[in-house]
C-alpha cells in the first residue's frame, strides 16, 4: 500500500520567498523616502541661499544707490586728476567711506593715511585731513589742483581728492616699500638699505626736489624735507611725498608765511627764527636727510642730543677729531669712503648757518651727479646679513 507523498519544505519557501519580497519593498520604500526627505532638504538649502543672494544684492543695489545719491550732494565731491584713476566716482566714494581702522598704514602732522584697495585689486594711499585744517574750499581745491598737475618720477602722484561733509581725502599712488624712514630705523626689517642704495635715495629724492624748486611754476617749498616723506617703490626708487601740504594745513586766519611747518630736528635755524619757508630752508633740511641717510641715525638721536648737539653738530665735532669711520652707519659692508666724503661735504654745504651759502637743488643735484654717482656700484639693494 503506497503512501501520498510529502514536501515539508514547499510551505516554508513559499512564506520565505514572500518574506523577502515584503523585506524588499520596505527597503526600496525606505531609501525612497530618505531620498525624498535629503530631496526636499537641498532644495530648502538651494531656497534659502537663493534668497540670502537676492538679500545680499538687495542691499548693495541699496546702498549703491545711497552713495549715488551722496555723489551729487553739494557736501560732496570728488575730482581726479590726469584721466588715470579709472573707476566709477561711487565706486570710489563707496571705498573712501568704507575705510576703517584696520586700514591705517600711518599718521602725521597732515592727517591719517589709509591702504584703499579697489575690487581690481588697485591700492592706493588716502591721506584724511580734518576740514577744521584745511582753510577755505575755493582755496584749498585751487591748490589741489596745481599739486594734480605736478608729474615726476621722483615725486608722489596725486590722483584725486573727495571732499565729504567732515573730511577732505586725498588719493595718491601707494608705494609698497614704506618711508625711508622705515627701512633705516625699523628693527624688524629683514634687510637693510645698502650704500650703494642710500646714494641712489639721496639722487631720487634730490631731483624730485630740484623739479619742485625750479620746474614748477609756481615753485613749491616744500617745507617738510625728511625720512618719511621720502617713500620708496619696488624698485627703491625714492619719491618725494607731501609736497605742498604745509602751505594749505594752516590756520585759516594766519598769515602763511608766517607759520613754522616741520618737523624738529630738519628744520633750518633761520625758518625756527623767522617762520618764513625758503628754498634754502628745504635745502637744509635736504642736507639733515643726507646725514640721516650717511649715519643711519634720526636728527635727534639720543647718542647726541643728550650732548646737547643735533645731527649737524655732531657731524661737525666727529669730522674735527677726523673720526670720518664712526659717522658711518656700521649695517653697511658696502661703504665707499671717497663718496662718503663727498655726500658729507655736500651735506656740509646744505647746512650752513648761513643760507646765502648754501647751494639750491639744482646745484646739489649736479655734485650728486658729478661726484657721488659716477663710481656708484649697480646693486642697489642688499639682504640683511651679519656685516648689513
Amino acid at each position: 500500500m503506497g503512501f501520498p507523498a510529502v514536501l515539508p519544505h514547499a510551505a516554508s519557501d513559499e512564506a520565505a520567498a514572500v518574506s523577502t519580497k515584503r523585506s524588499s519593498r520596505y527597503i526600496k520604500g525606505l531609501l525612497i523616502g530618505i531620498v525624498s526627505t535629503l530631496g526636499l532638504v537641498l532644495i530648502m538649502l538651494l531656497v534659502f541661499l537663493w534668497i540670502c543672494l537676492l538679500s545680499k544684492k538687495e542691499r548693495a543695489a541699496k546702498k549703491y544707490t545711497e552713495v549715488k545719491k551722496q555723489v551729487v550732494q553739494e557736501n560732496t565731491k570728488l575730482i581726479t586728476f590726469h584721466g588715470d584713476l579709472p573707476y566709477a566716482s561711487y565706486e570710489i566714494i563707496e571705498k573712501l567711506e568704507s575705510l576703517d581702522e584696520e586700514d591705517v598704514v600711518g599718521s602725521g602732522g597732515f592727517g591719517t593715511v589709509y591702504r584703499m584697495v579697489m575690487n581690481d585689486c588697485g591700492t592706493f594711499a588716502v591721506k584724511r585731513i580734518d576740514r577744521n585744517h584745511a582753510g577755505s574750499d575755493q582755496l584749498f581745491e585751487s591748490e589741489l589742483e596745481i599739486l594734480g598737475s605736478i608729474k615726476h618720477i621722483n615725486l608722489v602722484n596725486l590722483r584725486g581728492y573727495c571732499r565729504l561733509p567732515t573730511w577732505r581725502l586725498l588719493i595718491y599712488d601707494f608705494l609698497s616699500m614704506g618711508s625711508l624712514d622705515d627701512l633705516l630705523h625699523e628693527k624688524d626689517r629683514e634687510h637693510s638699505l645698502s650704500w650703494s642704495a642710500r646714494l641712489r635715495v639721496a639722487l631720487g629724492s634730490a631731483r624730485g626736489l630740484a623739479y619742485l624748486h625750479h620746474d614748477c611754476s609756481p615753485k613749491i617749498i616744500h617745507r617738510d624735507i625728511k625720512s618719511s616723506n621720502i617713500l620708496l617703490d619696488e624698485s627703491l626708487e625714492p619719491r618725494v611725498s607731501d609736497f605742498g601740504l604745509a602751505k594749505l594745513l594752516v590756520d585759516e586766519d594766519a598769515h602763511v608765511t608766517t607759520v613754522v611747518a616741520g618737523t624738529f630736528g630738519y628744520l633750518a635755524p633761520e625758518y625756527l627764527q623767522s617762520g618764513r619757508a625758503t628754498e634754502k630752508s628745504d635745502v637744509y633740511s635736504f642736507g639733515v636727510l643726507l646725514l640721516e641717510l650717511v649715519t643711519g641715525k634720526r636728527p635727534t638721536d639720543s647718542s647726541f642730543v643728550k650732548k646737547g648737539l643735533n645731527v649737524v653738530g655732531w657731524m661737525n665735532t666727529l669730522l674735527k677729531e677726523k673720526q670720518l669711520e664712526t659717522v658711518v652707519d656700521k649695517r653697511c659692508n658696502d661703504v665707499d669712503l671717497k663718496t662718503v666724503e663727498a655726500i658729507l661735504e655736500i651735506a656740509a654745504r646744505c647746512t650752513d648757518a648761513n643760507p646765502d651759502n648754501r647751494p639750491t637743488m639744482n646745484q646739489v643735484l649736479q655734485l650728486l651727479e658729478q661726484e657721488v654717482m659716477s663710481p656708484c656700484p649697480s646693486d642697489f639693494y642688499e639682504s640683511h646679513s651679519d656685516d648689513c
